[in-house]
């Protein structure tokens, strides 16, 4: 419980949790981006469900995680600037 806080925030800054809503087909970013963006797998990091991505050999998943991330944000962001 001690890390929740830290978690989620981590959560929200590696952007693997936006904070959206889609209110009549318009999607709105409620909460600004992070002024500094982590990586994702700096949340998963703090995760024992993730250990065993950052056991040797494991960095494509790590670098496909992150690659998701990053094509599911701008996503979100060009749904916002289109006003859908």
């Amino acid at each position: 419980m001690s890390n929740t806080n830290r978690i989620a925030d981590f959560a929200y800054r590696s952007h693997f949790w936006p904070v959206y809503e889609v209110e009549n087909g318009v999607h709105r970013i409620k909460k600004p981006n992070p002024k500094k963006v982590v990586p994702v797998a700096e949340w998963m990091k703090l995760q024992g469900r993730f250990r065993h991505l950052f056991k040797d050999g494991n960095d494509k998943f790590v670098d496909m995680i992150q690659k998701h991330i990053d094509e599911k944000w701008e996503r979100l962001l060009k749904l916002e600037e289109a006003g859908i």
